[in-house]
């Protein structure tokens, strides 16, 4: 896609084997290449296959942009590195990407014996090879100049990289994938604040984006219906937050409001026409059962504290 004096190539990295589960964006203006999204390392091969069949040299790329360090976007990040290239990052996940151990340990502790599976190796990028960034911050590509968001969330370490009247929300838009209009929120442990995300979608609402690109997956193409998108997505946050407002003082074992949200999340996305296959798919790029642990975690650590109210 050519627009503003660039070249946008979403490649779905076909993770585990499937179509439009994660996509990276390859950024070309002039003679400059850059990469939003590395995904894991076991998607590399993809990745670099993706690169070349847009008519690029994967080791031509030097820089490489994630908008948060969760394995989905960034687990590769030190094979890019290693290749020379620049990781750019929120100044709150440089650290973790410098000593992965802490991501490790924790992506073990839910994964278990899938964690070398989904994810492969993780390398420590060295810290000659980072760069922070923070709102307000700007990079060019080639003649396009980029924005830098502060935008927590989904993550308390998100960006969000705007340039070209093009937005890359990471995880801060949802999960939608191609041919669905069903949105899956994108609450997974152990950061998520729908309030804070809230004001992030207002922030990228009032802006009026051409373009919106999501990691999960795909480009929203238009103005009307980049706003559309992010309407309904503020809605769907909104909803969460009542429903956990709601349920979660009264719903007992931990189980027991995980079912209630997998199953709230089912019956919105069946009556979308959402069928069998397509909500397996659904389920690979978003976890419905780990997304809502990140709600209960969420309202733990927010709402239960002394002095505030529930509701």
């Amino acid at each position: 896609m050519a627009i503003s004096g660039m070249e946008i190539h979403p490649i779905d990295l076909r993770f585990q084997g499937k179509p439009h589960l994660i996509a990276s964006y390859l950024i070309a203006s002039d003679d400059d290449l850059a990469l939003i999204e590395t995904g894991p390392s076991t998607c590399l091969s993809a990745l670099d296959q993706g690169i070349r069949e847009a008519g690029f040299d994967p080791f031509a790329i030097r820089k490489v942009l994630v908008t948060h360090i969760h394995l989905d976007h960034a687990g590769a990040a030190g094979h890019w590195a290693a290749r020379g290239a620049q990781i750019f990052v929120h100044e709150r996940g440089a650290r973790h990407l410098m000593d992965p151990e802490r991501l490790i340990e924790g992506a073990r502790a839910v994964y278990g014996d899938a964690m070398e599976t989904l994810w492969g190796q993780i390398l420590p990028v060295a810290e000659s090879r980072l760069s922070i960034l923070r709102e307000g911050d700007a990079f060019t590509v080639g003649r396009v100049r980029f924005v830098v968001w502060d935008a927590p969330g989904h993550a308390r370490h998100h960006l969000v990289l705007s340039g070209a009247g093009s937005v890359f929300s990471g995880d801060n838009a949802g999960v939608r994938l191609p041919g669905s209009t069903f949105l899956s929120p994108a609450s997974a442990p152990s950061q998520f604040d729908p309030d804070a995300l809230l004001v992030t979608l207002e922030r990228i609402a009032a802006v009026g984006f051409n373009r919106l690109c999501l990691t999960h997956f795909g480009i929203i193409e238009g103005p009307e219906a980049v706003k559309e998108h992010l309407e309904r997505y503020r809605s769907v946050i909104s909803d969460l937050k009542n429903l956990a407002l709601s349920s979660l003082p009264n719903a007992g074992a931990p189980a027991e409001w995980i079912a209630r949200f997998r199953a709230g999340c089912l019956e919105r996305a069946r009556s979308e026409g959402v069928d069998a296959t397509t909500w397996e798919l659904y389920e690979a790029a978003n976890d419905s059962a780990m997304c809502a642990e990140g709600v209960r975690q969420w309202w733990e650590n927010f709402i239960k504290r002394p002095g505030t109210a529930t509701g």
